[in-house]
């Protein structure tokens, strides 16, 4: 199943591009909304590893200083180091990120990857309405 989970205002913009772009993809809701607060993505910016990964040094600073960080600077992150960048991320993060490729969205490649960032965020959704407040 190539599922793409979308928030409603994701939904929008994915309707806007074009149809060679949406071609094959089945939409499906992201109706979780266990979303991090700051003071628990400041915990896991802190976190995260930096002496398997010294690249996310600049990341987890810019996240402790409560910085927006671009969205694009996720190219230059090692992919053994995604799970831990998404956990510091949380679904807030990855919202962006998705909502920062929707809006450029020119390729398949550009929707698989709001693919698998969507799956990621259900996932991370799902464990954070797990765990008690």
């Amino acid at each position: 199943m190539n599922a793409l989970y979308l928030t409603a205002a994701e939904k929008a913009l994915f309707l806007k591009l074009p149809a060679e772009l949406r071609e094959g993809w089945d939409i499906m809701d992201q109706a979780g909304d266990a979303f991090e607060t700051d003071k628990q993505l400041l915990v896991r910016a802190n976190m995260m590893e930096l002496d398997t990964f010294p690249q996310l040094k600049a990341l987890r600073d810019a996240l402790r200083a409560g910085k927006k960080v671009d969205p694009a600077s996720i190219k230059n992150i090692p992919e053994a180091a995604l799970g831990e960048v998404l956990f510091a991320l949380g679904a807030r993060g990855i919202s962006v990120l998705i909502l920062h490729i929707l809006g450029g969205a020119t390729t398949d490649k550009n929707i698989e990857s709001i693919a698998g960032f969507s799956y990621a965020r259900r996932d991370i959704l799902e464990v954070n309405a797990a765990v008690p407040a």
